[in-house]
């Protein structure tokens, strides 16, 4: 096994006792950012009345606490995934208040012996790259039956932190029970599909915030399909769940026109067609804006329009002594940022030497425009581009129709996240709530693939008995040698001299009896 004096069995962080002082504490409590409202927006009364509203300001430890821990998330933000340029205050979804009562506290002594975690480092971190994977471990074997990353994530924190509290406990191994019942069978495999497709809508929700001009269409299109997959695995809690598996849920029926509001909203104002294609910017669907719609039919019919003004122009030339040969040859463009263009062909092309880049300076600095008042811009594609007289005018005009468009999409598209960050809070709240299903059915899984029963919790403090105890691990490694052999072990301190029954161990002192007859067979017990 592991030294022990080599794992710290209490990782401490050090902060300067100037980031406990008072009052720069209580202002980085009064500026948090919970949820969807920022304070700075908000009068200094108003935002004093709203941190008093989140927690006891009057508490002098209280205060201390909480702001040298926000101090402790300030420095260390991009670790927790909190991209947010320093200057602003931290973004936190949720804020409460617990108590360590209900927390049953381990070491990693404990956890390191009882290998509910075993990180093996990557080869590639001897380059500097590369990061730790899970080994052999209670945790590696129960995070293949969690579906989503939310769900593992949440799986990994109820084994580093695991609760006391007897009501929870004996609420999720009720659902556990239900869930293993044959007549769930089709709904533990329908959770588990849906749940697979549903992301960390947090992070997805900072990634869009965080992004001013949408050009993160991926992450839009992950939130819309963990939406509608969230939408699904509601519908089937309402539809066919039993009570025992809502229970440790809390109320699911209060969530889902939440989620529904946030999906129809996507629905309504994103194209979901461009979000699927190579296309990085965010698009807004037709119909949603009549000038926006506007915009983009002049632009699709700017082909036509130009045709006609080229007609126009050619016409107005030989009127003012240009030949009807090279009149003929001029067209009009129009380039995105680039605005409208005269164009007419290219002397050098015929002679192959356009990409001649020596012949394209000297025929620049003879200056020879085909009309005076034309100002030679670029050349391509066997062409000389100008702008003239009509081309500034279609500019200041019609304009950059592209730019335009674009400019009325931020506007609808910032909008839409306004929405979503009112909602955030709320579909952080459900995506916690489906995590915690996750692991739920993730247990149930496990515990039909391995064959594992349900414990019974004793109401009498200090007493201990497990009756054929198993350790996965142990028995996966001894399975295919010499077998596991499953141990008792009885656990107590009691008052009185005598020995009790099997259901009351009464000894003065802790005592193992493992059974089984050979080593191997020996479970821990910690």
């Amino acid at each position: 096994g592991e030294n022990s004096s080599d794992v710290d069995p209490f990782p401490v962080a050090v902060l300067k006792s100037a980031d406990f002082d008072l009052e720069p504490c209580r202002q980085r409590l009064v500026h948090l950012r919970v949820g969807g409202q920022d304070p700075s927006d908000l009068p200094a009364a108003r935002r004093e009345l709203c941190g008093q509203a989140k927690l006891d300001l009057a508490n002098e430890q209280l205060v201390r606490a909480a702001g040298g821990l926000v101090r402790f998330l300030e420095k260390n933000r991009s670790h927790f995934g909190d991209l947010d340029e320093g200057g602003r205050s931290l973004h936190l979804h949720d804020l409460r208040l617990f108590s360590l009562d209900n927390m049953l506290f381990m070491d990693e002594q404990t956890m390191a012996a009882l290998q509910v975690f075993h990180e093996e480092s990557h080869p590639s971190m001897i380059k500097g790259c590369g990061r730790p994977k899970e080994g052999v471990s209670v945790f590696g074997l129960l995070e293949p039956f969690a579906a989503s990353s939310v769900g593992r994530m949440t799986l990994r924190r109820w084994l580093q932190q695991p609760s006391r509290d007897a009501k929870l406990l004996a609420g999720r191994q009720d659902a556990v029970e239900e869930l293993l019942r044959p007549r769930h069978g089709e709904l533990l495999r329908e959770l588990h599909r849906e749940m697979r497709e549903i992301r960390d809508i947090g992070s997805l929700l900072r990634r869009i915030f965080g992004s001013y001009h949408f050009d993160n269409a991926q992450d839009w299109r992950a939130l819309v399909v963990t939406l509608e997959h969230m939408s699904a695995v509601l519908a089937l809690l309402q539809s066919e769940a039993p009570a025992a598996i809502l229970a440790p849920l809390g109320k699911v029926r209060d969530l889902v026109a939440d989620v529904t509001a946030a999906g129809d909203m996507l629905h309504h104002f994103i194209d979901l067609g461009t979000l699927g294609s190579c296309v990085s910017e965010v698009r807004v669907r037709d119909g949603v804006d009549g000038q926006l719609d506007e915009v983009r039919e002049q632009y699709n019919t700017i082909d036509s329009h130009l045709t006609d003004v080229a007609q126009l122009e050619r016409r107005q030339l030989v009127v003012h002594g240009l030949s009807r040969r090279l009149a003929d040859s001029v067209a009009f463009h129009y380039f995105p940022q680039l605005g409208f263009h005269a164009s007419v062909p290219n002397p050098l092309a015929a002679a192959g030497a356009d990409e001649d880049a020596q012949a394209m300076e000297e025929l620049k600095a003879e200056g020879n425009a085909p009309v005076p008042g034309w100002k030679f811009q670029f050349a391509g594609g066997g062409r000389l581009f100008y702008k003239c007289p009509l081309a500034e005018r279609l500019d200041a005009e019609i304009g950059d129709l592209v730019v335009a468009a674009r400019e009325l999409e931020l506007e609808l598209l910032t909008g839409v996240a306004d929405r979503l960050k009112r909602l955030e809070p709320r579909l952080c709240r459900v995506s916690r709530l489906l995590a915690d299903l996750d692991v739920l059915v993730a247990f149930a899984a496990a515990a039909k693939q391995f064959d594992r029963k349900r414990p019974k919790f004793s109401q009498k403090p200090g007493v201990l008995r497990i009756s054929k105890g198993r350790h996965p691990l142990v028995e996966a490694t001894l399975s295919a040698h010499h077998g596991f052999v499953p141990n008792d072990t009885s656990l107590g301190i009691a008052s009185g001299g005598g020995r009790g029954s099997a259901d009351e161990v009464e000894e003065r002192h802790p005592e193992v009896r493992p059974s089984g007859n050979s080593q191997g067979a020996l479970g821990r017990v910690q």
